[in-house]
């Protein structure tokens, strides 16, 4: 029951603070692992899917790993040197995604950074909707939402458009959060959240793309 509680509570609280209401959501710790074997990286993280299951009320839980780097971004008129954040999920059977944050390439002024996820394998048909990213301190405590909208990009990509209003508490919640919530909403009503570990790695990561010049100081369109 947690598990389904946690999922609905999560989407749903997600779609309000499209609206600027605060909120967040919680993982069950009583949802049943499902043990895959697999190969870890190298330097990953940890990413688990918390999937719901409308045979078994306290859901599933699948165990994977996300590798953090970063990626410079092409020149652009002079400009500074700008990077973005990668994030590569892998969810044995069920997740191979990317993640990436960057300055939003919106010319819609309300937005400041955009978070991207593109579905390597299997395509992202069966998923409907991100409906927003939250970030927390712990695997298991509450999260906090960024502020932004959901969009739709292509095919296989889905993103979250974070709004320029509410740019140095996005910032803050980047710079100081361990964890991320993603929450996804399939086209068959289940849904499921994937917890990713910054790690080691990836607060290097975000530090490194939230410190390179003129990544958060100052609006896109005064760069």
């Amino acid at each position: 029951m947690l598990t389904r509680i946690a999922l609905a509570s999560g989407i749903a609280l997600l779609m309000g603070s499209c609206a600027g209401t605060p909120v967040g959501g919680t993982m069950d710790q009583g949802a049943i692992a499902t043990p895959v074997p697999m190969q870890v990286p190298a330097g990953a993280e940890h990413a688990t899917l918390y999937l719901e299951d409308p045979t078994d009320p306290r859901g599933q839980q699948i165990s994977g790993w996300v590798t953090w780097g970063v990626e410079p971004l092409p020149p652009e008129g002079g400009r500074p040197r700008r990077t973005s954040l990668r994030a590569d999920i892998r969810i044995p059977d069920r997740i191979d995604a990317t993640l990436t944050l960057r300055q939003s390439p919106s010319a819609d002024a309300s937005t400041s950074h955009r978070f991207e996820i593109t579905f390597n394998a299997p395509p992202r048909q069966d998923i409907a909707s991100i409906p927003g990213i939250l970030m927390k301190q712990s695997e298991r405590t509450r999260g906090k939402p960024l502020m932004g909208r959901p969009i739709q990009i292509g095919l296989n990509s889905l993103g979250v458009e974070l709004l320029e209003l509410h740019r140095q508490q996005n910032l803050s919640l980047l710079k100081e959060q361990a964890w991320l919530d993603i929450p996804f909403v399939y086209r068959d009503g289940r849904r499921a959240i994937v917890v990713l570990e910054k790690g080691a790695s990836g607060t290097r990561a975000f530090n490194e793309v939230l410190a390179s010049p003129g990544a958060w100081s100052a609006s896109k369109n005064s760069l």
